[in-house]
């Protein structure tokens, strides 16, 4: 198997800087962009003694609108939001370390929920997602209350009771899986199935027919991980370790992205960046151009055969954050793309902040320094955010 190549030299720096922004950015002009919080470098093992505090946060800008009152928001100092869907221009929904949210703009009413389990407990999801029938299901097992059994929860609101249901699938697929699932995800194809990640293996959902299935796990040699996306050709593209490496006493095993035809049922080993093994690979993410992105490494782009060729981003000084751990005072986050909008910018979402990168001038913006780990956008293209207790709402025409 050969390995993706990478270019080198000269005609390298030349394709790298034609389709990226450069580390010596000037601050952008764009409203509402912040310059670097730091410079480039700093004296060794010096960062602690020039950062001996933790840098206050920015917000964002005033182009996003606070929609909670401070009585509203919840009490919590840390706000760990793990997903963020808007169901309509009215329905905006948030699942953090201890909320399940409805949040109705119009009437600023806020509603919270729990899913109750078939063994009597109560559970909070990790993960929101909407189908293309307005449709909303959860995936996680969060305990609230009550022991309960770490089998594969997946379940969908029904409005008329206006509670969530779990999902009892033909043959009890979902409930003979035990395991615990690290990673949360849900995705629909064009045909109306569920794809999901749980227990390192990848499962497909029918809600017409109420079947699941395990398409890929360990018989096909695969411990799965982390992201899972679709392809525009309506693959699914993911991470994982390959058995045979795990068991190599040698340790030579490294996060892979691996590709899976529902149409021939194959899965073929992508491989992975050049220097994979020293990249986490937390999410993958296609644009509209149909390249892969793998969090901010860069993007492939992927030919009908072979394995295409990589190009390496060349961050901006925007992601340096600070770090209470280590000898020095701030180093390199490691954000993930979430969204791309329809003037083709791609949003950056994560524990140190805000941040987007436009597709039409190369420019990267800081938006804020709030920890921001989901974005949202609902039908009239305004973008959704939480941060520290607090819904935002961006409308890019006003």
């Amino acid at each position: 198997m050969n390995k993706p190549k990478l270019l080198t030299g000269f005609w390298a720096l030349i394709l790298i800087t034609s389709a990226c922004s450069t580390a010596n950015n000037q601050p952008q002009t764009d409203t509402g962009c912040y310059p670097p919080a730091y410079e480039l470098a700093y004296p060794y093992k010096k960062g602690k003694d020039i950062w001996p505090r933790d840098p206050s946060p920015l917000p964002l800008s005033e182009s996003w609108m606070p929609q909670l009152s401070k009585k509203e928001q919840n009490d919590s100092i840390y706000h760990r939001v793990y997903s963020i869907v808007a169901r309509n221009d009215d329905e905006i929904w948030t699942v953090d370390q201890e909320n399940l949210i409805r949040y109705t703009p119009t009437t600023r009413e806020i509603k919270r929920y729990t899913i109750k389990t078939l063994e009597g407990g109560e559970i909070l999801p990790y993960a929101l997602y909407v189908t293309a029938d307005n449709t909303l299901w959860a995936l996680g097992d969060r305990r609230v209350a009550g022991e309960i059994a770490p089998v594969l929860y997946l379940s969908r609101l029904n409005d008329e009771l206006d509670q969530f249901e779990i999902i009892v699938d033909e043959g009890g697929v979902f409930f003979n899986e035990q395991g615990y699932s690290t990673y949360n995800q849900i995705l629909e194809d064009k045909k109306g199935m569920l794809w999901m990640i749980f227990s390192e293996k990848l499962f497909r959902y029918d809600p017409k027919t109420n079947q699941a299935e395990i398409v890929v796990g360990v018989e096909q040699g695969i411990y799965l991980k982390n992201s899972l996306a679709l392809s525009p050709s309506g693959e699914m593209w993911f991470t994982g370790l390959r058995v045979d490496e795990v068991k190599d006493k040698r340790m030579t095993a490294g996060l892979r992205i691996f590709r899976y035809n529902p149409l021939t049922e194959e899965v073929q080993d992508f491989f992975g960046p050049p220097n994979y093994k020293k990249i986490v690979m937390s999410n993958l993410f296609f644009d509209h151009r149909g390249r892969l992105w793998v969090d901010d490494y860069g993007w492939v782009e992927i030919p009908k055969k072979g394995y295409g060729q990589w190009y390496e981003i060349i961050r901006s000084p925007i992601f340096i954050a600070y770090s209470r751990d280590g000898d020095y005072g701030y180093g390199w986050a490691r954000p993930s793309p979430k969204l791309e909008t329809p003037d083709h910018q791609i949003w950056f979402p994560f524990g140190n902040g805000l941040a987007k990168l436009d597709l039409n001038t190369n420019q990267w913006c800081l938006l804020s320094t709030l920890q921001i780990f989901d974005i949202a956008q609902d039908s009239s293209n305004n973008l959704w955010v939480a941060a520290e207790g607090q819904l935002y709402k961006y409308d890019p025409d006003n």
